[in-house]
């Protein structure tokens, strides 16, 4: 399974809460079963979030692509703290960090993520933290926010499972075109959401 970049960025991340999943659903392997069989019978949501306490997240926040796409957001904004050498230098720059998550624009988008053999041998391949949910999602589009009050990080991750990618890109995908049901092998689209505090030290 896999992304098209397209189906991916035209996704409304702000989708209703009866479309999320707060808790996990018995086990990671249950929800790759789950959201397979969505995709197969074209049954279920089109679009779903699972939140911090799903499988999918937690598998999600140990992978080498989620550490890359941290390390590309806190590289990026260095340039802020670059100088500050006096803890009034260093509140400038947290201040000027603010004005830009406070616009929105603090972040890092469009960051191609893979789970492949490294990240199984990273963190298992049955620790307790079941990465069926990785390895059903494979390859994903991560984006890193700063959150409005320029606290936390914001990490999506999504991934589309469409028939171009089930079908190894030799045909078409076959677009939802309501929130729920469709069409079998039509595409679903599967978001990964959590927060974690921000590292200031990080930025210098």
């Amino acid at each position: 399974m896999g992304f098209k970049s397209d189906e991916v960025n035209n996704f409304d991340f702000d989708v209703s809460l009866s479309n999320r999943e707060y808790s996990p659903t018995g086990s990671g392997f249950y929800t790759v079963m789950n959201r397979g069989g969505n995709f197969f019978t074209g049954s279920g949501y089109t679009n779903k979030v699972f939140g911090p306490e799903t499988e999918f997240a937690k598998s999600a926040m140990k992978s080498n692509s989620i550490d890359y796409a941290r390390n590309f957001f806190y590289s990026k904004y260095k340039y802020l703290w670059k100088n500050a050498n006096s803890p009034n230098d260093e509140a400038k720059s947290k201040s000027r960090f603010g004005l830009l998550a406070i616009n929105g624009s603090a972040k890092a988008t469009e960051i191609r993520g893979t789970w492949n053999l490294f990240d199984v041998i990273k963190t298992g391949f049955d620790n307790g933290e079941n990465d069926w949910g990785m390895q059903y999602i494979g390859s994903s589009a991560i984006s890193v926010f700063a959150s409005y009050d320029a606290n936390r990080l914001i990490f999506v991750v999504a991934n589309s499972t469409s028939k171009w990618s089930y079908e190894l890109h030799m045909s078409d995908a076959i677009p939802r075109k309501s929130s729920y049901g469709s069409v079998p092998r039509s595409t679903i689209l599967n978001i990964i959401v959590w927060d974690e505090p921000i590292n200031f030290d990080r930025f210098k």
